[in-house]
């Protein structure tokens, strides 16, 4: 049995199961099929740096193929376009990812703590069910969803 089932293998998903397997709980993530494409614009705040060495990455993530970011720009939900200047954050400058590499290496940190993965599974429901049930196959503690980009969880 699992303590978490954890919904997406992407990087919420992943470092969700990382942080959860350092803290001692079995955590399966479920995802769908890999991505066959980049996944254009995808960069990390300074804030991510010490994340990134609490699920013990830091030093496979440097060693990628990521660039660095001293600042970007963005608008959300509107025509003004703000800036984030990362020149004199605390945490040093952001990143510019690979995402398919990003992922991968959260994922190879996960399996070797334990972590188990299902893919490819699509969530198509989610019921309470009676933890003396022996018809249920997934009983966790606990159900993870992070955020979702592209589809709730039916």
């Amino acid at each position: 049995m699992y303590d978490a089932v954890i919904i997406g293998g992407g990087p919420a998903g992943l470092a969700t199961a990382i942080m959860l397997a350092q803290l001692g709980h079995r955590a399966c993530v479920l995802t769908q099929a890999a991505a066959t494409t980049d996944k254009i614009g995808e960069s990390l705040s300074p804030t991510a740096n010490p994340i990134l060495q609490q699920l013990g990455v830091w030093a496979r993530f440097l060693a990628g193929q990521h660039r660095p970011c001293f600042g970007n720009q963005s608008s959300w939900g509107g025509p003004q376009l703000d800036a984030y200047d990362f020149i004199n954050d605390p945490n040093g400058h952001g990143w510019h990812l690979d995402r398919r590499l990003f992922e991968q290496q959260l994922k190879e940190r996960a399996t070797a703590l334990g972590v188990a993965w299902r893919a490819p599974a699509t969530l198509t429901q989610a019921l309470l069910i009676d933890p003396q049930s022996t018809a249920a196959y997934w009983q966790p503690r606990q159900l993870v969803c992070p955020p979702p980009r592209r589809a709730p969880v039916v």
